[in-house]
């Protein structure tokens, strides 16, 4: 299931959906699935005309892959994550953001900010914390780990009654912004993650994994 595109993202998602061994659940679903994501693809969705009752099953990639289209030479968008907070603080360069005895492994995370043609871009925001005058960024966290999506109500019971899990695999976010650059919304997901393959929704894009170090 790597290498999703809004190309296949549909025969990926409908291959997903076919372990589900009640049949007529499993054509209703995979039909609405097909119907709905080539609606998207026609009219050109956008998040805020996204209503929240079809988030479960396209807005994970698909709307993605519309809102944000890949730019030749840029990192490759991802989902946005549940727990964004607007309100936090910012940080500056190589402080924690994660909270003092969080009991997890410590982790570094750094990277440089660079446009398209190679060139770094200074004093971007990384979310909360700034890269310097190089385009360089670092700040410390935990190790990110897989957790689980909200699996009680209607979508609890669809995904179980598809065979599904409700996890995403281990993760790390980054909405990177400047003010003479498009933003970017993308995520970096740990190569050793045990639902890197199988992301319940449908996030992991081949580029975007790594090795921690």
């Amino acid at each position: 299931m790597l290498g999703l595109t809004i190309e296949n993202i549909t025969e990926n998602v409908m291959k997903i959906n076919s372990m589900c061994d009640n049949p007529r659940l499993r054509y209703l679903i995979m039909k609405l699935v097909k119907v709905s994501h080539d609606y998207i693809r026609d009219v050109g969705l956008h998040f805020d005309e996204w209503e929240q009752a079809w988030q479960f099953l396209t807005r994970v990639l698909l709307v993605d892959a519309i809102s944000y289209p890949s730019v030749p030479g840029a990192t490759e968008s991802s989902v946005l994550g549940p727990f964004h907070d607007e309100e936090a603080h910012s940080l500056q360069y190589s402080k924690s953001i994660a909270t003092t005895g969080t009991p997890a492994e410590p982790t570094i995370a750094q990277g440089y900010i660079k446009d398209t043609d190679g060139n770094p871009v200074s004093r971007a925001l990384i979310d909360v914390v700034a890269a310097n005058d190089a385009g360089h960024f670092l700040f410390l966290c935990v190790k990110s780990v897989a957790y689980p999506i909200s699996n009680d109500g209607p979508v609890g019971e669809l995904l179980r009654t598809l065979k599904r899990h409700w996890y995403r695999p281990a993760h790390m976010h980054f909405m990177i912004e400047h003010p003479q650059y498009s933003s970017l919304i993308t995520a970096l997901y740990s190569r050793d993650s045990k639902f890197v393959e199988s992301d319940t929704v449908f996030g992991v894009k081949g580029s975007l994994i790594v090795d921690y170090h």
